[in-house]
């Protein structure tokens, strides 16, 4: 199945070490964090529903209800597919992955309504499911693209042969991986090279 194209700021900002899990950014701190980046040409923000224990989307979403002129000027990255126990989801009982239909849906729809935008501009499936049925996941990724609601679907820390499997139900656009001088395991198992020569877009 072809790939779809989606293109990118230079760095893709990530979020998770603003809210409660490291700075504990105010709302003004969220603001002059964005302009900041903007500054920079730096429009792209990457999210989970998890991050802060449930809490960073809705504090990002704030900043950006503050502050409309913003919210035009900015892509939104998030992920989902990780059920995870916090204050705010005390019916969950344990950590586990989750490709259900219905948890991807309801993961868009919160993230929708926490962060105030009308379009998830990336979502990626956070982390291998492994009874993912990739099916359901396809048909889910059709729904919610034709709703508007996502307008490109990828994956994180999926291996090449996760990604090729989902890939062959549905276009994704890329996979994120974590690979530093600290973490070389993706070059080390040639993932990462296998991304590359089949120009798979690696955030």
């Amino acid at each position: 199945m072809p790939q779809a194209k989606i293109n990118f700021s230079p760095l893709l900002i990530g979020t998770m070490r603003l809210g409660a899990w490291g700075a504990n950014f105010s709302p003004t701190q969220y603001e002059q964090f964005i302009e900041e980046c903007l500054a920079l040409n730096l429009t792209d923000f990457d999210h989970a529903d998890i991050y802060g224990a449930h809490t960073t989307e809705a504090e990002f979403g704030t900043a950006l209800k503050n502050r409309k002129d913003l919210k035009d000027k900015i892509n939104i990255t998030t992920k989902c597919g990780i059920q995870f126990p916090s204050d705010i989801k005390k019916d969950i009982p344990l950590k586990h992955y989750d490709f259900s239909k219905k948890h991807i849906t309801d993961s868009v729809e919160a993230s929708l309504k926490a962060l105030g935008i009308e379009q998830i501009k990336l979502l990626l499936l956070h982390r291998p499911d492994y009874l993912m049925e990739p099916e359901v996941v396809a048909e889910t990724f059709t729904t919610l693209q034709a709703q508007g609601k996502v307008a490109h679907f990828g994956v994180s820390n999926f291996t090449p042969t996760q990604f090729d499997l989902l890939n062959s139900y549905f276009p994704l656009v890329n996979n994120q991986i974590e690979v530093s001088l600290a973490n070389p395991q993706a070059v080390l198992d040639d993932s990462l090279f296998f991304f590359m020569k089949n120009k798979i877009a690696i955030s």
